[in-house]
């Protein structure tokens, strides 16, 4: 089998997109929480949850796969961020991206996680990509 490779400069364990299904400026991407993510071990013991910065990464990461423009995604301002539920290893997501505009090379988009139909997360996001 081939292993697919996710266009993103990011890997296990900071990964956060399995698939995805992009047209265009949107983006649906899928991602299974690995139940051996290292920082599962000390967030938080006896009740481990995927860190809300992280819900925030998986939307990063699922509009960085819309930027067509090489080199790093940096991000650049995380504005409205809503965590409605935790994410618990084990689970199945759903992170949706929209690329809103794009402003003197900063790019300006929104970001959603679902569990099933259910909204868990959601934020606004400014990125600049560095350019190598």
């Amino acid at each position: 089998m081939e292993e697919k490779v996710i266009p993103l400069p990011h890997r296990w364990p900071f990964l956060f997109v399995d698939s995805f299904k992009a047209e265009g400026n949107m983006c649906e991407a899928q991602y299974y929480v690995d139940p051996n993510l290292p920082f599962f071990q000390g967030h938080f013991p006896g009740y481990p949850i995927f860190p809300g910065v992280l819900h925030v990464e998986a939307m990063a990461q699922t509009l960085g796969l819309l930027v067509k423009t090489p080199g790093l995604p940096l991000l650049a301002r995380i504005e409205q961020a809503k965590f409605m539920q935790p994410i618990f290893p084990g689970d199945n997501i759903t992170i949706k991206a929209k690329l809103e505009n794009e402003k003197a090379g900063f790019y300006f988009g929104s970001g959603q996680i679902f569990k099933g139909d259910t909204l868990v997360s959601e934020a606004k996001i400014v990125f600049k990509v560095a350019v190598e």
